[in-house]
């Protein structure tokens, strides 16, 4: 189940209090949908919209239009994709895990020139994007981004050009520092087991991550814990069978594992048996 974050200033909001009473519910709609994501940038078919809040499509039109017009998102009609202009300021990225997953979005999406106002506006997440990946987005299928956008502008579809004074603004509000900063963090709301993750467990095997994860995520929770990486904590809570979920003579390697992994630092259960032989003397 996602957030999102409505904070009480929008009723204050010039843009927003413009609104008539069904435009201001299109927009909630439209923030708080079951098609969008966490970076606030998603498909989302005209038919989805009309059917979920029963619009009469001419009413549709009509409110879409004052909605794009008023300039609190964009709208692309031949990908049929939409972008939150304020998203991630009030539901920003705060965790490696949602780095991952606003990547794997990113990728997913249909190519828009809605992907360049995207990367502009949220111009912080692009230090944190894959090498490569930005250049790739911003790659138009046309010789001129700024002449696809201003070609879709038909029916509800709008996409206001952003003025220098705004992209400064936006600048300096998301300012990355040369310097690396790790900061622990609570667990995210929305922590899940990564293919990375799956994929190590499976090298190493590991098994039944669902059960490990419940364990883990109430652990966590109770102990208020946090952590730089929390794919890294859960790796060290599987590693170290913290669920207490191995059973048998295996339970009994993996204690005795984690006591030895302690003492010599090594966190790799290949060099288990290296390990034992050098402090037990067994080959």
């Amino acid at each position: 189940m996602r957030y999102q974050k409505i904070e009480s200033a929008i009723w204050h909001d010039e843009k927003f209090i413009k609104l008539t009473p069904m435009q201001q519910r299109l927009f909630f709609y439209i923030l708080t949908c079951p098609h969008g994501n966490l970076i606030g940038c998603f498909v989302l078919k005209r038919g989805y919209i009309i059917e979920d809040l029963k619009y009469l499509p001419k009413s549709f039109d009509k409110d879409f239009r004052s909605l794009s017009e008023s300039g609190l998102i964009y709208f692309d009609k031949d990908t049929q994709t939409i972008l939150i202009k304020n998203f991630l300021k009030h539901n920003p990225i705060t965790n490696p895990n949602q780095q991952l997953a606003a990547t794997r979005i990113l990728k997913e999406l249909p190519k828009s020139p809605i992907l360049k106002t995207f990367l502009v506006l949220n111009e912080g997440l692009t230090k944190v994007l894959p090498e490569g990946l930005t250049e790739v987005l911003l790659k138009p299928d046309s010789d001129s981004v700024s002449d696809s956008v201003s070609d879709s502008r038909t029916e509800y579809t709008y996409t206001p050009k952003i003025s220098p004074s705004e992209k400064t603004s936006e600048r300096t509000k998301v300012r990355p520092s040369s310097r690396k900063v790790t900061i622990s963090t609570s667990l995210p709301e929305n922590f899940v087991i990564t293919e990375e993750i799956r994929e190590w467990a499976k090298q190493k095997g590991f098994d039944r991550l669902e059960e490990r994860l419940e364990h883990f995520k109430d652990w966590a929770t109770a102990n208020a814990k946090k952590y730089v990486s929390w794919d890294a904590a859960f790796r060290n809570a599987v590693r170290q069978d913290w669920a207490k979920l191995n059973g048998g003579g295996n339970s009994g390697k993996t204690r005795e594992y984690s006591k030895l992994s302690n003492i010599y630092h090594t966190d790799d259960p290949d060099k288990y048996s290296k390990v034992r032989t050098t402090v037990i003397g067994e080959d």
